[in-house]
C-alpha cells in the first residue's frame, strides 16, 4: 500500500498522484481516537479530491488541499488500512441490549441478571423529589 510522507517531498508526490488520477481520487488517514473506558483505537478516514481551488486550480477534497491532509494526519494511504474500523462506523458495542441493525429496534429481552442489575442500580440512586440542584 503506497504511502505519503509527511515532507515537502511527500506533498510533491501526492499532488502528482492526485493529477495523474483525476476527480474523485480518495486518499486514507490513520487516527488514534482514545477513549476513557477501553483505553485506544486505530481508525482510518477517507478524503475524497472532487473540487479545485477557484484561483489556483489545486485538487481539494472539502477545503484541505493536500499538504493540509499530510500536515494534519501525517501519513496518507491510497488504500483503506485493513483490519481496521471507518471512523463514521458505529463503535463495538460493549454493554447495553443490542438492537436488530441500525433500525434503533430495541426490543430484545432482557435477562433476569440485568434487571437484578438496574434494580440496584434504582435503589441507590438519590430520589430525585428530595434532592437538590
Amino acid at each position: 500500500m503506497p504511502a505519503f510522507e509527511p515532507t515537502p517531498r511527500g506533498v510533491r508526490q501526492l499532488t502528482d498522484y492526485i493529477k495523474k488520477k483525476g476527480k474523485g481520487v480518495t486518499v486514507y488517514t490513520v487516527h488514534e481516537i482514545k477513549d476513557w473506558g477501553i483505553g485506544a483505537e486505530k481508525v482510518y478516514n477517507s478524503h475524497t479530491f472532487d473540487n479545485r481551488q477557484p484561483i489556483t486550480g489545486i485538487w481539494q477534497a472539502g477545503t484541505d488541499s493536500a499538504g493540509m491532509i499530510l500536515a494534519r494526519s501525517g501519513r496518507v494511504y491510497t488504500e483503506p488500512p485493513r483490519n481496521m474500523r471507518f471512523i463514521g462506523d458505529p463503535a463495538p458495542q460493549v454493554a447495553g441490549p443490542l438492537g436488530h441493525g441500525n433500525t434503533g429496534d430495541h426490543s430484545t429481552e432482557i435477562d433476569e441478571g440485568e434487571i437484578r442489575g438496574l434494580m440496584k442500580r434504582l435503589r441507590g440512586a438519590p430520589d430525585p423529589r428530595t434532592r437538590r440542584v
